[in-house]
């Protein structure tokens, strides 16, 4: 049974003159170093890590197969990680002011919800040269707020946020809100 699964660490030095591997298995931990004390023409490294990491997986495939694991097992009480959030571009964006609704003038803003619910929206007021965040961590493709100044209309902005990486996505268009009348 060879040693298929090993967890390592390897580099060299800026010199070729070290060259190191260290890996464990669930067995085993074992490093390697091969190099010079100091490189000339005649002395330095060529292979890079590869020669040390060759060399500890040949050791650990000959050891007797009672110490050669071939998987980490998970240990209990333990979680796989999720994948990785795949940030979306906002698509079906649109803004719209209405009379009433918690004040003078209230906006509504909705896009289309991603398939992946870890997804959170950050919305930015848009005025002029200037950008403010209005609203964050939102876990819904929706927002809405009264405004009680009807001669500041800014502009809006929704951006994907990966909550976990603490990164945001790719910004929406800009949208200026529509008038829209209901009673």
């Amino acid at each position: 049974m060879l040693v298929k699964r090993v967890r390592k660490y390897n580099g060299v030095s800026g010199a070729n003159s070290d060259a190191w591997f260290v890996g464990y298995t669930p067995q085993i931990v074992g490093s390697v170093w091969m190099g010079y004390d100091q490189t000339t023409d005649d002395q330095y490294l060529t292979g890079g890590s590869y020669y040390p990491t060759q060399l500890f997986k040949e050791v650990v495939n000959s050891l007797p197969a009672s110490m050669q694991a071939t998987a980490f097992e998970q240990p209990e009480g333990t979680n796989d990680l999720s994948p990785p959030i795949a940030m979306e571009e906002i698509e079906g964006f649109t803004a719209s002011y209405s009379l009433g609704g918690g004040g003078l003038i209230s906006v509504s803003l909705d896009w289309d919800g991603f398939k992946d619910d870890r997804i959170e929206f950050n919305v930015y007021e848009i005025d002029g040269d200037s950008r403010k965040k209005v609203a964050s961590n939102l876990s819904e493709p929706h927002f809405s707020e009264g405004r009680l100044n009807p001669f500041s209309l800014p502009s809006y902005q929704v951006v994907a946020f990966d909550p976990v990486t603490e990164m945001e996505g790719t910004e929406s268009s800009i949208q200026k809100p529509s008038f829209t009348f209901s009673f």
